[in-house]
């Protein structure tokens, strides 16, 4: 009598699995980063607007922003940063250098969060991108780990 069995066997199951499992293990590193360069990317925009509006404050008032402005008394609702528990902080030091700061959330492929710095001085606006609550600047690993740095920022 003739047997007619259907299905896989075990050995076939075991390599879909295994081939399941390298995939998964190149893919969540790469997927890990690619959000971290998103928010990042999401935090730089939002920051940027607030420099927009920030000038047109200037352009319209003639004078510098004071220390304990926000950027919802600017006009801008920011949520790419303070959505990933990040905040966004209007500095001033003088009439003519000021800093707009916004620290992004925790970023998983540096586990550390990021502080983009947008400074106003009598040239122009400058971005340095540190590590949150420090000067140091991200290493040459940490920033291609996140894709690049955005915009014009080192």
């Amino acid at each position: 009598m003739k047997s007619n069995q259907k299905g896989f066997t075990l050995i076939e199951l075991m390599i879909v699995v295994a081939i399941v499992g390298i995939l998964a293990s190149v893919a969540l590193p790469q997927y890990a980063a690619y959000t971290a360069q998103s928010e990042l990317a999401a935090c730089y925009k939002e920051a940027t607007s607030i420099r927009t509006m920030y000038d047109q404050t200037v352009h319209t008032n003639g004078a510098g922003v004071t220390a304990g402005t926000t950027a919802a008394s600017l006009g801008v609702t920011p949520s790419a940063c303070t959505g990933n528990s990040g905040v966004i902080v209007i500095a001033a030091s003088s009439a003519t250098s000021n800093h707009i700061v916004a620290t992004t959330g925790v970023l998983s492929s540096i586990n550390d969060a990021v502080d983009i710095k947008l400074s106003r001085t009598a040239a122009g606006w400058t971005c340095d991108i540190d590590l949150d609550g420090t000067t140091t600047a991200l290493t040459t690993a940490e920033a291609d780990s996140l894709g690049g740095l955005p915009g014009n920022c080192s």
